[in-house]
């Protein structure tokens, strides 16, 4: 017969790609204090972050307000599966698809390449 949209191969491939998809999801995480959320997505190989810069005031009990939110996307050679922020170096490292670590960060004056 003839194969339509819900014959068992489409099913079961729907199912695997799902599957796959679901275990390379990745949470996303605030950094550097909360001003900056990156992300990747499951289905691009980009690391995503919006920074909202707020002023902070802590005798403000009420959330802060956000002015301006800035978009980014920085291309990446697989799926970022997981982001993190280095407490001291002010270096973002993402978890790829294949278990290897990507280390994002600032550019030295005097250094002409960029680290990854």
């Amino acid at each position: 017969g003839e194969e339509g949209p819900w014959t068992s191969s489409h099913v079961l491939s729907a199912r695997t790609e799902a599957s796959y998809l679901k275990l390379h999801r990745c949470m996303g995480s605030f950094v550097f204090d909360g001003a900056v959320f990156a992300t990747g997505f499951a289905s691009d190989n980009g690391l995503y972050a919006i920074a909202h810069p707020a002023a902070k005031d802590k005798d403000k009990t009420e959330p802060p307000t956000f002015h301006m939110l800035r978009r980014l996307r920085i291309p990446m050679d697989q799926m970022v599966t997981a982001v993190a922020a280095h407490p001291v170096s002010h270096v973002i490292v993402c978890g790829m698809q294949t278990n290897a670590l990507a280390v994002l960060g600032p550019v030295a004056s005097d250094e002409s390449t960029t680290m990854t």
